[in-house]
């Protein structure tokens, strides 16, 4: 409802909240996978421009980096790491059940848990990391990380599986591999929405203006 809506100013009060994970400062670099994905799968930030300039793909490209980087570090003390990859919130394994939720990301906690659906839900800034991730994960058949809907969260060290694959990463990566794929097809649909565009130019985004090659 109009009365209801937040003021646009709310967008410029937002800080970027910089931080450092495996060597590399962006925004939100204290938060899982997840957080870099969600949001990007549906906003065309090709065709629309933040106010104020962040360039949040290329901190999205950061946020994987920095993600492969630190499960690297930690491949010395989890053996999960030495093949996969993959930090985001979710299930991993717990002494008192089966297993529990907690919030994966790069400052921790880390106990060798490795999110793939997180993981391939990046296809777009890292294909061959992904295609590494997932290929590692399909050719073990005995462990069983492959399920009916997607891949599951893997623990070597604790000899887990998760027993679930959670359907908002599910979620993440279709929208993820959509786009991919299909040239930004999910946000080209998003954006045709017309309460979006107006949502959008309410905040201060501009759209990008073509570059027009010589013929």
């Amino acid at each position: 409802h109009e009365d209801r809506a937040l003021s646009p100013s709310c967008w410029s009060e937002l800080g970027a909240f910089e931080s450092e994970a495996g060597g590399l400062r962006f925004a939100s670099a204290d938060l899982g996978l997840f957080v870099f994905q969600y949001g990007l799968d549906l906003l065309d930030l090709r065709g629309w421009r933040a106010p104020g300039g962040p360039d949040l793909p290329a901190a999205a490209a950061l946020a994987v980096e920095a993600n492969r980087r630190v499960c690297h570090a930690a491949s010395a003390r989890f053996r999960t790491y030495r093949r996969f990859w993959g930090l985001s919130a979710g299930d991993g394994p717990d002494d008192a059940a089966d297993h529990a939720y907690r919030d994966y990301a790069p400052p921790g906690p880390i106990d060798g848990t490795a999110h793939l659906t997180a993981a391939a839900a990046s296809v777009a800034h890292a294909p061959g990391a992904v295609l590494e991730n997932l290929y590692e994960a399909e050719r073990d058949a005995a462990l069983a990380v492959h399920g009916r809907y997607g891949f599951s969260n893997v623990n070597l060290d604790r000899e887990w599986v998760g027993r679930d694959m959670v359907g908002i990463d599910a979620g993440a990566l279709m929208l993820a591999l959509d786009n991919f794929l299909a040239d930004d097809r999910v946000r080209a649909v998003f954006h045709d929405v017309p309460c979006v565009a107006a949502g959008c130019e309410r905040l201060g985004f501009t759209r990008a203006v073509p570059v027009r090659l010589a013929s």
